[in-house]
């Protein structure tokens, strides 16, 4: 198991802030009126630490929760491309989504290289052809 790598929590806060601003406005609303309303000691209360630069040197409680390398995510995934997306930026790899769609793309490109391999006159058109008559008719 690898350790993920220590992140910048404000550049965090800050991209969380944005998409709650952006994607429910109303939550960011409600966050902040419930900000303003906390008590003072609030670390204390809240992280059981006594300062608030104490609170922000916290480490991340959650280290990954399906792939033991990979902590979550900024959400939302599908929204951005793969150079842009702030979970890919976060992780300094490709996100969980990005992993995922980029797997299957390549088991679907695979295929198409799989069909050239065995017939190399084939062109793409023909092999996309193929691919919508055996979905459209499948062997019995």
């Amino acid at each position: 198991m690898t350790t993920p790598k220590p992140t910048d929590p404000f550049r965090i806060a800050s991209a969380v802030w944005q998409d709650l601003c952006d994607y429910q406005p109303g939550a960011a609303a409600a966050l902040t009126i419930q900000l303003k309303n906390m008590p003072e000691d609030w670390p204390l209360r809240v992280f059981n630490v006594g300062r608030p630069d104490a609170a922000v040197a916290l480490p991340p409680a959650a280290v990954g929760e399906v792939f033991d390398d990979m902590r979550p995510e900024i959400p939302p995934y599908a929204e951005h491309s793969f150079d842009e997306c702030p979970a890919c930026i976060e992780a300094d790899d490709n996100c969980r989504y990005h992993k995922g769609y980029a797997e299957g793309h390549h088991e679907a490109l695979q295929a198409e290289l799989d069909a050239v391999k065995a017939d190399p006159t084939i062109t793409l058109k023909d092999f996309l052809q193929r691919q919508a008559d055996a979905d459209e008719h499948p062997a019995a």
